[in-house]
């Protein structure tokens, strides 16, 4: 069992998880993907297999459940700037990752197939618990919580918004990366890098869960149900400018609680060797999925 008492294995910890997740999910995915229109529910092994992961950590760490998946009280402020950037990642990013994925698509690159059928109503149930709520809990417990963790534990106090935004940056990154889809890579980098700013100046984690599902559920909805056109000129430039001010809002006028780290000076050099595990494995499978 790894020895995750010590500061340096808290890193080493995320990486063997993303590592873990890729292989033990692929191997458990292989007999459900059997089930016919059902099979979809293999897409909620990965993420229910890192929850497992998740608290298996705050249980041998030792470290208080709050403490890594912090859930404080919101105002009303952190609630509208959350709105406003979900409007914002949906329309105005969103419409960047329609342009890349065809781009993609025209140059011969493999993104995958969005094209759901509806095929009953428990499909659409087993799709929604599948794509929808079992990636809000299990990506957000992973990312949001147990990595934020570990970079507050090698970077100290989180009390300036340059360290904020640099832990934002690094988590947007290894979301993107792990979800191993250059069509959508854009997307996933920004939204987790707004779901990880929202969840340090809020300290609370179920505002990023909800707004992570619900992003999942509009998008399977609209596929099952919808045949209408989401991404105008206009709702480009409102999403956008819906962006821009919810994060004003979000990274100068929502304060965070007060943390309590014991270091004072960034040292990432620990984590950024374990972090770069995870990196390697995320870009072969992106090669892997993508190209080949």
């Amino acid at each position: 069992m790894i020895n995750i008492e010590k500061q340096k294995n808290y890193g080493l910890f995320f990486s063997a998880t993303v590592i873990i997740a890729y292989l033990f999910s692929a191997i458990l995915s292989a007999p459900l993907l059997k089930l016919g229109d059902y099979g979809i529910v293999a897409n909620a092994v990965q993420p229910i297999l890192i929850t497992g992961l998740c608290i298996l950590f705050v249980k041998k760490s030792g470290e208080k459940l709050s403490d890594v998946f912090p859930v404080k009280k919101i105002n009303l402020l952190a609630v509208l700037s959350a709105l406003l950037c979900f409007i914002g990642l949906f329309f105005g990013i969103g419409r960047i990752n329609v342009d890349l994925s065809e781009f993609l698509q025209d140059i011969g690159v493999n993104i995958g197939n969005m094209d759901f059928k509806l095929k009953g109503v428990w499909h659409y149930i087993v799709s929604v618990l599948s794509l929808s709520v079992a990636p809000a809990v299990g990506e957000e417990l992973l990312f949001r919580g147990v990595l934020l963790f570990a970079l507050y534990k090698f970077c100290g106090k989180v009390d300036t918004l340059k360290k904020q935004l640099l832990i934002c940056v690094i988590s947007g990154g290894m979301f993107a990366l792990f979800h191993k889809n250059l069509a959508q890579i854009i997307y996933q980098f920004c939204y987790g890098f707004i779901l990880s700013a929202l969840v340090i100046r809020t300290q609370n984690m179920i505002l990023a869960m909800i707004m992570h599902a619900l992003n999942n559920f509009i998008i399977l909805t609209h596929a099952f149900f919808w045949g209408v056109e989401l991404y105008t000129t206009k709702t480009f430039v409102i999403g956008l400018l819906s962006l821009f001010i919810g994060l004003i809002l979000l990274l100068l006028f929502v304060n965070p609680p007060k943390a309590e780290n014991s270091k004072e000076k960034l040292d990432f050099k620990e984590i950024l060797i374990y972090l770069s595990l995870s990196v390697i494995f995320c870009v072969v499978a992106i090669i892997l999925v993508n190209f080949l």
